[in-house]
């Protein structure tokens, strides 16, 4: 997963994720679907920068089916 860090208007940076890999559900929300397992911090960051970028969407609701590593 790539990421870059952006300045925020108060001057703290903030790494963005990619959104993560998700399919639309048929109740106007999203499943997402991991591959691969990936450590816990960086995947509730991604899980957060991906929930702002559904919400644009109007996304109302996630699910996952995550493997996640210790």
């Amino acid at each position: 997963m790539s990421d870059q860090e952006t300045p925020l208007s108060n001057g703290v940076e903030h790494k963005i994720f990619e959104v993560l890999p998700f399919v639309d559900d048929d109740y106007g929300g999203v499943i997402v679907e991991m591959k691969t397992p990936m450590d816990s911090k960086p995947f509730v960051a991604a899980l957060r920068d991906s929930f702002e970028q559904w919400r644009l969407q109007v996304c109302v609701g996630a699910r996952s089916h995550a493997a996640l590593s210790s």
